[in-house]
């Protein structure tokens, strides 16, 4: 065995040619290998006939060099790029205590512009031959160069619905049987895991499925980018992910029902109660739409507390049929995007933070009483705990209803199919109302997790 590493003679005999022929085969010849070189040459080999390469669709000149690595990030081979021929690379496998490509393994190509000094992560396109690494195999392939970008998401202390906008890189895959679906949910997190003391509770998804690292749990298949997840940390943090950018206008397959909705564009949208921009394209068909916060959308009724959305959140959705969808183009003008309202006073009341899971509830009128600034209306349980409170706007109120969170032992809300008790609060009046409800739409009038309610309310 032998480590393949240009020396400086050898890239010095090149120059000498160069300098001492004319000869058109000279001229067009790449320039030494200098970059990809940390690789070892074994008796085992499988050879990649690369016949096109670009990047970002755009041709890439000769002398690029072409890296071959495993999904695990070694460097199996590697060659440099001809316009003209294209180049044969030689990706060597394992052998004795040289640890590169084992049968089956995966090839994640990347390229090396030395002009620029530039690196980039590419995909290989199999146009014949083998898909993956075979000893004494040939295959022929095309190399597609593209720019990655970093999605930045910010967790708070808690739960969050989080989606991202990236195709991560490879060595965020594992289970080669999974390769074509998203990648694995443990790599994912480990930026999480891997810190002293760990921060990652829980993930969970739309399904139902979850992933527990304190358990050594994992329920979660892969990452499904047409979805976004509940993720509970114990410490604010930032998570960070590069990868091949989603486009804006990818297509979004929507189910009838409730769905977790990613957010892809990377740039704000509102989704007010004037035009519900945000959802514009398939408004007709959406019951309710909510975030993490508890602010929530209802195009049929025209109301909505949403703030403008952003890239790193995901959403609840209720739909009336399965349909598919895109993001529309960004708006010329966007409201500033402010903090939630958890924490905010009215009246005697202070909004709780989030926990997770809630139930959200319209009061679309209210009888008994006239409506006016600085009302509010205050959701308890039976056992008088406090799990809901929202300002009254334009004679309505929408609020969120905070559930128990089950992941800890202390009642902080609503347990599933308990009632509720409303409380409304007149500030010009300095006074607190009792209210009863009459749903108007929804199943019941007790909670339920992820659940909308339409009530009119009357003074006692």
């Amino acid at each position: 065995m032998t480590n393949y590493k240009p020396s400086t003679a050898l890239r010095g005999l090149g120059f000498l040619l160069l300098l001492t022929s004319c000869s058109d085969p000279i001229l067009k010849a790449p320039e030494p290998q200098v970059h990809f070189s940390d690789y070892t040459e074994t008796p085992l080999v499988h050879k990649l006939v690369v016949k096109k390469l670009t990047y970002e669709g755009s041709s890439l000149p000769t002398g690029t060099e072409i890296g071959i690595f495993t999904w695990e990030g070694v460097l199996g081979g590697a060659g440099v790029w001809d316009a003209d021929s294209g180049v044969t690379i030689n990706v060597y496998g394992s052998s004795e205590d040289v640890v590169q490509f084992f049968s089956g393994d995966n090839f994640d190509p990347r390229i090396y512009n030395p002009r620029t000094g530039e690196t980039h992560y590419a995909d290989l396109i199999r146009k014949a031959g083998w898909d993956n690494w075979t000893e004494n195999a040939i295959s022929e392939v095309e190399i597609r160069g593209f720019e990655t970008r970093e999605t930045v998401v910010e967790l708070v202390e808690g739960w969050n619905l989080i989606s991202i906008n990236v195709v991560p890189l490879r060595s965020m895959y594992t289970e080669r049987d999974r390769t074509d679906k998203g990648p694995d949910i443990r790599r994912m997190f480990s930026q999480l895991t891997s810190s002293d003391p760990p921060n990652l509770h829980i993930v969970k998804d739309e399904r139902g499925d979850f992933y527990v690292p304190f358990r050594n749990f994992n329920g979660i298949s892969f990452w499904d980018f047409n979805s976004g997840y509940h993720v509970k940390v114990s410490r604010p943090v930032t998570c960070r992910w590069e990868g091949k950018p989603i486009p804006a206008n990818q297509i979004i397959n929507l189910n009838r029902g409730w769905k977790i909705l990613p957010y892809l564009p990377t740039y704000p949208l509102t989704c007010d109660s004037i035009n519900f921009y945000a959802i514009s394209l398939i408004r007709t068909q959406v019951v309710v739409v909510k975030d993490e916060s508890g602010h929530f959308a209802d195009p049929a009724r025209k109301f909505s507390n949403m703030l403008p959305w952003h890239e790193g959140q995901a959403f609840l959705i209720y739909m009336r049929t399965e349909l598919s969808t895109i993001y529309p183009a960004p708006e010329a003008d966007v409201p500033e995007i402010v903090p939630d309202t958890a924490g905010v006073t009215i009246g005697p009341w202070t909004m709780p933070h989030r926990r997770g899971n809630y139930e959200s509830i319209l009061i679309e009128s209210f009888n008994g009483i006239t409506p006016g600034p600085g009302d509010g209306v205050a959701a308890f349980s039976m056992s008088d705990v406090l799990s809901g409170v929202g300002p009254v706007a334009g004679g309505r109120c929408g609020m969120a209803v905070w559930g128990d969170d089950l992941t800890t032992e202390e009642i902080e809300g609503f347990r599933y199919g308990e009632s509720y008790v409303l409380r409304y609060w007149s500030e010009s009046e300095n006074r607190i109302y009792e209210l009863s409800s009459t749903l108007i739409q929804g199943d019941q009038m007790t909670y339920t997790t992820d659940g909308y309610s339409v009530v009119s309310a009357t003074v006692r």
